[in-house]
């Protein structure tokens, strides 16, 4: 029986090292025959390409994620482990690994991926030759060790750089020779064994009496096991071993013998024989901790219970949350899943390199090829100039480097990009590659984003996700022809802004004078109004806007913060106010407020509505970021009339897709470019407080993918329109209310008459607050409190907009005069 126990162990182990070192060795064999002519099929996807690779497709990919990762120290982490991996299938008696092993190699991986990381230039043939120039501790290397972004170089400089990574290394080199090197002292336990033998009596009645400090001696060797090496550990089972007798398990407390001796199992029979030998042999399975471990009593099983009761209480508790927690966002299943891989091949990318190098040359403009970044439908090429070579030689041949790469569309030149040495020439890419809003919805840059408003822009010209934040911004100003994807690019903003917020957490205000472009968006509960599509409601929907701006930053005022977000995370004191001083009352949060506008031109040519329409703007551009209020503004005609120098000083974030000419570029950015891009969603991006311009394909959705979002949203939870935004949206250009109550004396009476009544019973007589109590809109209640100043019932406002009743003058508040 005891001999087919140790078989069936020895063969399931020697199977499972077998199917290890199977692995191993496919991993080892893929990055030994790696070679850079794979590439383009592994970048294209192309599954007929005939691979140099050993293992054909599967080697391929798999050797370009470890050089792509480790750079050259892949070769070295890749024996590392293949020896490791001979040692144990030869040698199955040596120490089992935890996680102190793995944890080795992640450290070794980490520590040569450093080091290599802070020499870029290190072995650059070979480096050029494998297609990882300027890169050769791999993606982890430049990202911890890169003399330009990297963030522990930043820390600690090169040198403590490469003392971190040697230790790192050394550390796991002694662990792995600890684990598959193991010195095995026979003598040593050979002569522990007949110490165990003859122990006397006396020695065994202390180590019983030793058991009264149990609980303290296995916490200390609880702690001690986590941080000992598995030879550390079978020398402490050594110990332990002399204490017990020749017929059981390991024991040292008086309960664990009680309870081998009590339990009639014949578990210990069979163990008996198989122990002895793994201890010889240097296998012992059971750590220390467990060996000292004594029988559970009740009190035990009931503390180890209450961190899970704990734990069950707590996830229960969302179902007493507010309303807005059992709002679901929507999920990205509910977009298209296109195909966004960038479609170009080293063939070009190498084509188009020789033509630049040749240009260069042929004007005599001393420079390099560097790397070049593949973008979605740019790719950005780097030229390095040599130290005396003017930057402004290489701009001036932008038509000629046009010419010469057949280009669509006239290519743009950085001169220089930003933090680099170096020169960019954005190419156009012969095919072109979409950018689906599902993949900027899933990105960890859009889901993990700290940004308070972020904004899913597209991908830059290297591929990666950008994600601007609007309270950062705080406005925005977007200009494009018709066909630039500026309408396109509207759908993505505002579906970044369902697929993060709540109706209770965003209230959206959208302006479409063309009545079909944010026509899907009707329906959504995040609308405080119907949509505008009158030019004639937008100065109402703007005075709403300055007013609600006003209210909110006498709300913040009051419970004294400087911002929205300070107001929603405060924590509420037992003296704060729940009233302002006009006596709005003091909510838990405020949401955040955008005001979309699209065609704004279109709202500037009318002559009635474009100084008032200039003026709101221009007032929440300027204070309405504090409180949360935003402005997004689109045009087809960035002119000069229509983007004023006042609304432009208050714009510093703006977008320009493709415009018809220099001059509409130079309007919405301040400099050239925008007449050269490619259309279609094809961007330049000019991010708050900076000067440099970031090119940007926006993503895109399908109308039906808008429909599904839109359906799911709105049938969570009914729209709830403000009696404000909706009154004021059917005003007439002479500023009066909706309902025209002038031409009806008894109704007119009525309604001074209880405005009178509310004043005199609450003694408040801020206009906000009668509106609140009439139910009526904000004009209404200005005309009314105005009304009642010309009557002599309300005093003039002073210069804190507080009013006195003059109740002296009406004593019957049914008979105004």
């Amino acid at each position: 029986m005891e001999s087919t126990n140790t078989l069936f162990h020895k063969t399931k182990e020697r199977g499972l090292h077998t199917f290890i070192f199977t692995m191993v060795l496919m991993v080892f064999i893929s990055v030994i025959s790696y070679s850079p002519s794979d590439l383009s099929a592994i970048t294209g996807g192309k599954l007929e390409h005939q691979y140099s690779n050993l293992f054909g497709a599967l080697g391929a990919r798999i050797s370009y994620i470890m050089l792509l990762s480790f750079g050259l120290g892949a070769y070295p982490i890749t024996i590392l482990i293949f020896s490791s991996a001979i040692r144990r299938l030869i040698n199955l008696n040596i120490h089992k690994t935890n996680w102190i092993y793995f944890l080795s190699i992640a450290f070794f991986a980490s520590g040569i991926s450093t080091c290599l990381g802070c020499y870029p230039d290190f072995m650059s043939s070979l480096c050029k030759s494998l297609n990882i120039s300027q890169i050769p501790g791999g993606a982890l290397g430049s990202l911890l060790a890169n003399p330009e972004h990297g963030w522990l170089y930043h820390i600690c400089n090169r040198l403590g750089c490469i003392i971190l990574s040697l230790a790192l290394i050394s550390y796991s080199l002694y662990i792995f020779m600890n684990f598959d090197w193991p010195k095995q002292k026979k003598d040593d336990n050979e002569a522990k064994e007949k110490e165990a033998k003859v122990k006397t009596p006396a020695k065994e009645e202390h180590a019983n009496s030793s058991t009264k400090h149990s609980s303290l001696s296995n916490l200390k060797n609880t702690i001690a096991s986590w941080f000992q090496t598995k030879h550390e550990e079978d020398n402490a089972l050594q110990e332990v071993e002399s204490k017990k007798a020749d017929d059981y398990l390991p024991a040292v407390t008086d309960d664990n013998k009680l309870q081998q001796e009590e339990a009639p199992s014949p578990e210990p029979t069979p163990r008996k024989k198989p122990k002895k030998t793994k201890e010889v042999e240097g296998e012992q399975e059971l750590p220390l901790a467990e060996a000292q471990q004594t029988a559970p009593s009740d009190d035990h099983i009931i503390d180890d219970e209450k961190p899970h009761e704990i734990f069950s209480g707590q996830l229960t508790e969302p179902q007493h949350s507010t309303k807005s927690s059992r709002y679901k966002l929507p999920t990205a299943s509910l977009l298209t899943d296109g195909d966004s891989s960038i479609k170009i091949s080293q063939e070009e990318l190498q084509r188009k390199k020789e033509i630049i190098q040749e240009t260069l040359e042929h004007f005599k403009i001393k420079a390099r090829m560097g790397e070049a970044f593949p973008g979605p439908r740019v790719t950005l090429y780097e030229i390095i100039p040599e130290k005396g070579v003017r930057v402004e030689k290489i701009d001036s041949i932008s038509n000629n480097l046009t010419m010469e790469l057949q280009a669509p569309m006239g290519i743009r030149i950085i001169t220089p990009i930003p933090g680099r040495r170096s020169v960019g020439v954005e190419v156009p890419n012969d095919e072109d590659s979409s950018v689906w809003l599902r993949g900027m919805v899933q990105a960890k840059d859009f889901k993990n984003s700290d940004a308070m408003i972020p904004i899913a822009l597209g991908k830059d010209g290297t591929g990666n996700t950008s994600v601007m934040d609007l309270a950062k911004a705080p406005h925005l100003l977007i200009a494009g022809t018709t066909g630039s994807g500026k309408s396109v690019f509207m759908n993505c903003l505002i579906m970044s802004l369902l697929y993060r917020f709540s109706p209770d957490e965003l209230e959206l205000i959208m302006v479409d004078p063309k009545k079909v472009e944010l026509a899907p968006y009707e329906d959504i509960p995040h609308l405080v109004c119907p949509i505008i599509t009158e030019s004639e409601q937008v100065p109402a929907a703007l005075r709403w806007a300055c007013f609600e701006m006003n209210v909110r930053y006498d709300l913040l005022a009051a419970v004294r913060v400087r911002n929205l977000a300070d107001f929603n995370n405060r924590t509420k004191k037992p003296n704060e106010p729940t009233e302002d001083k006009n006596g709005n009352s003091i909510p838990d949060k405020l949401p955040i407020t955008v005001i979309i506008i699209d065609e704004f031109a279109d709202l500037m040519s009318n002559k009635n509505t474009k100084g008032e329409i200039e003026n709101s703007v221009s007032t929440l551009a300027a204070k309405a970021r504090a409180v949360g209020i935003h402005l997004v503004l689109a045009t087809q005609s960035p002119r000069t009339n229509v983007i004023t120098g006042i609304i432009k000083a208050n714009f510093p974030t703006r977008i320009a897709f493709q415009v018809g000419s220099y001059i509409d570029s130079m309007t919405i950015l301040g400099t050239k470019g925008a007449e050269g891009l490619l259309g279609k969603g094809d961007m330049l991006f000019n991010p708050p407080a900076s000067s440099s311009l970031m090119r940007i394909q926006s993503a895109w959705t399908p109308d039906a993918d808008v429909e599904k979002v839109v359906e799911f949203i709105s049938k969570q939870q009914s729209q709830r329109f403000k009696d404000i935004i909706k009154t004021g949206s059917t005003e007439s250009s002479n500023g009066t209310d909706g309902e025209e109550y002038e031409g009806d004396d008894n109704k007119h009476d009525n309604v001074i008459s209880q405005a009178m009544e509310i004043i005199r019973r609450d003694k408040k007589t801020s206009i906000s607050y009668l509106q609140r109590k009439m139910r009526i809109g904000y004009n209404k209640a200005a005309n009314i409190i105005e009304e009642l100043e010309d009557i002599g019932f309300l005093s003039p406002a002073d210069h804190t907009g507080k009013r006195e009743i003059l109740d002296d003058i009406y004593k019957n508040p049914e008979e105004p005069s």
